[in-house]
């Protein structure tokens, strides 16, 4: 919980709301019991509202909107919308492949409201993973603002069809891994600057046939110097 507050008052101080509204509404986005799930796993995703002093039993128009990753559709789809002062739940299961993408707390706004979502990743294990992820340039998978991270896939057959992508639970979208590039030593490489302290971020390589790697999650957070400190983090990936 001491994550989700710090991370609410965070993004308040970067997007202060203006005076004019009356009420801001947080939200938290949980999956319960893991993110990292196997098919016919079942998760509940709770979203739950962490609302101002003044906003306390204000009814909020609550979604959870589910976005798939991959090739193909991925058209947002809302699984869950609701008007309530608490928030809202959905279940899950039996998982398939199909399931996987990233969900979204939203808050439909309001004139007088002003709102802050949450996201969440939900990755369905692949049997056996084709391409091979790691991180390079670190031994560990907690890093601080402002750090480099370095990432490298080893991938078969043509290349030129597999793309580095990458989630991250701040802004809530997939996106390729900007300036990635390929060579024959290292395979298909992203450099990455930390831009957004106290947020989880996940990599994984896709091929445009659906082919992918493991998945690498690691954590930002703002050190108080503003330097990295050597962590005893050992590199993980998703299915440790």
């Amino acid at each position: 919980m001491t994550h989700i507050c710090l991370c609410l008052v965070l993004y308040l101080q970067r997007r202060s709301p203006p005076s004019k509204y009356s009420h801001v509404i947080g939200t938290e986005l949980t999956v319960s019991p893991a993110w990292y799930l196997h098919v016919g796993d079942r998760v509940s995703i709770n979203c739950t509202v962490r609302a101002s002093t003044r906003a306390k039993g204000y009814k909020v128009h609550l979604k959870i909107i589910w976005t798939p990753i991959g090739p193909g559709d991925i058209t947002p789809k809302v699984v869950v919308e609701e008007q309530n002062s608490t928030g809202v739940f959905y279940q899950l299961g039996p998982a398939t492949h199909e399931h996987q993408g990233f969900y979204t707390c939203l808050t439909v706004p309001q004139p007088d409201t002003f709102a802050i979502d949450w996201h969440q990743i939900i990755w369905v294990a692949d049997t056996s993973p084709v391409g091979s992820l790691d991180i390079v340039s670190h031994d560990r998978s907690q890093f601080f603002n402002n750090e480099m991270v370095t990432l490298t896939c080893q991938v078969p057959g043509d290349h030129s069809q597999w793309k580095m992508m990458r989630f991250d639970d701040w802004i809530g979208e997939v996106q390729q891994c900007p300036g990635s590039s390929w060579s024959s030593e290292t395979g298909l490489s992203c450099t990455v600057k930390i831009a957004h302290p106290w947020s989880d971020m996940m990599y994984w390589c896709e091929s445009a046939t659906g082919l992918r790697s493991n998945p690498v999650n690691f954590t930002a957070t703002a050190h108080p110097d503003g330097q990295p400190k050597k962590t005893d983090d050992v590199i993980e990936t998703a299915d440790a």
